[in-house]
């Protein structure tokens, strides 16, 4: 160590009155009033002298006469703070008294070797206090009379915080989820209670989340029929909403009206109105999103078939849907005509339409060639028909110029 930058061997006198005494023999002084006539002066902040040092905590130290040492100090993990001179001390497990005697050290005795501050100090006076007591903090979520944050001791494991959190009658005790960081773990809580397994009560971290569940519900037997992807009957677990069932199910098809669907229970006769587009926008409304039972029916409609026609693409001059009084089928020419006619290069040789079957509701693609005005005035447009008539490209413009000069280089190639 660099002897121009060592602390002073004794520390300043204090002066009374014609004579002088060690600072140090003051400050014991005070120390010992206020442990006397003021018990909290040694205290730990919130807490009281017999509190111990935990990792994770703030604690106060104050070393008289030496500002650069006299401050707060964080306890990290492994229960240590690091202080000017002397470095690395475990705190940890220690009261503020205790460790307020680590950081002041022994003197040199014998063969024993100076520790703390009394390597560089005489009679260094040392006070610890306690900020904040420290821990660590975990997070009890799911079926626990209460569900909220812990601070524990840092070496506290799952079984110090379930017995303050007291798991429901319900919950799934063989199956607690240990979520730290990115890993999820399951531990066989049960497996301590019963038979004191160290795996079932592990040791807990910072951060940790513990969820309790319950156990795995029996399944139910559904019936969903209709516009869906996959029609038939499907086991989903009890608690089911509709909304949930119905994506199991492939969902509805285009053509289903998903504000009409019903909900039977079994031997009821009554029907529940079902609407599958509210209940994606509020799924934990009971009301809107119900829980199925066994042995419900889910019954998914068809749309009714419009009383209309559509007619798109970029060879129709006002592409739009039009109405069908009374559902009569009108000529495709009547129809183009209604909607302002064909445009330039229209490809009326090129029609496509989609008619949906009224009886069987499938699809059907019809390609039709309507190039001509018999075809025009005896095809019949459809209720439901969504017809698209392209159109073709511009034709190439050539520039008159560039024609002057292919013309001229023809000619000198002719005299040749």
């Amino acid at each position: 160590m660099n002897h121009a930058n060592r602390p002073a061997n004794r520390l300043p006198a204090a002066r009374f009155s014609g004579f002088s005494l060690p600072l140090a023999f003051v400050l014991a002084v005070l120390v010992l009033f206020c442990a006397a006539f003021m018990p909290s002066a040694t205290a730990q902040g919130k807490s009281s002298s017999s509190t111990v040092i935990d990792a994770n905590a703030k604690i106060h130290v104050t070393v008289a006469d030496e500002p650069q040492l006299t401050g707060d100090y964080t306890v990290d993990g492994d229960g240590n703070i690091t202080m000017l001179y002397i470095n690395s001390v475990h705190v940890r497990g220690l009261t503020p008294t205790q460790a307020a005697a680590v950081i002041r050290g022994n003197p040199a005795s014998g063969a024993k070797k100076a520790t703390g501050l009394t390597q560089f100090y005489v009679s260094p006076q040392v006070i610890v206090s306690i900020a904040e007591v420290g821990g660590i903090d975990v997070n009890v979520t799911g079926l626990v009379t209460a569900p909220r944050h812990y601070t524990l001791k840092s070496d506290a494991r799952l079984n110090d915080v379930l017995q303050q959190a007291i798991p429901a009658l319900n919950a799934d005790l063989t199956k607690i989820t240990l979520t730290r960081g990115d890993t999820t773990q399951t531990v066989n809580y049960r497996s301590f209670l019963e038979n004191k397994s160290e795996e079932g009560n592990p040791v807990l971290r910072n951060g940790d989340v513990i969820s309790v569940t319950s156990h795995d519900p029996l399944p139910i037997s559904i019936n969903i029929q209709g516009q869906v992807g996959k029609p038939g009957r499907f086991q989903v677990s009890a608690g089911t909403s509709a909304y949930t069932a119905l994506q199991a199910a492939g969902g509805p098809t285009l053509l289903a009206n998903t504000k009409a669907i019903v909900i039977k229970h079994f031997g009821a006769t009554e029907q529940i109105p079902f609407d599958f587009v509210s209940a994606g926008q509020s799924p934990t409304d009971a009301v809107i999103n119900p829980i199925l039972l066994d042995g419900d029916t889910m019954i998914v409609p068809a749309s009714p078939i419009s009383s209309s026609y559509t007619l798109t693409g970029p060879g129709i001059r006002n592409p739009s849907e039009y109405a069908l009084p009374d559902g009569t089928p009108i000529s495709l020419a009547s129809a183009i005509g209604k909607a302002g006619g064909l445009t330039d290069r229209a490809k009326i040789n090129q029609v496509n339409i989609i008619r949906i079957n009224p009886t069987t509701r499938a699809t059907q693609t019809i390609k039709l060639d309507a190039s001509t005005a018999a075809v025009q005035g005896s095809y019949l447009v459809q209720p439901g028909d969504n017809i698209t008539i392209e159109q073709g490209s511009a034709p190439t413009k050539i520039d008159p110029f560039t024609l002057i000069g292919l013309a001229i280089a023809i000619i000198g190639l002719s005299r040749r």
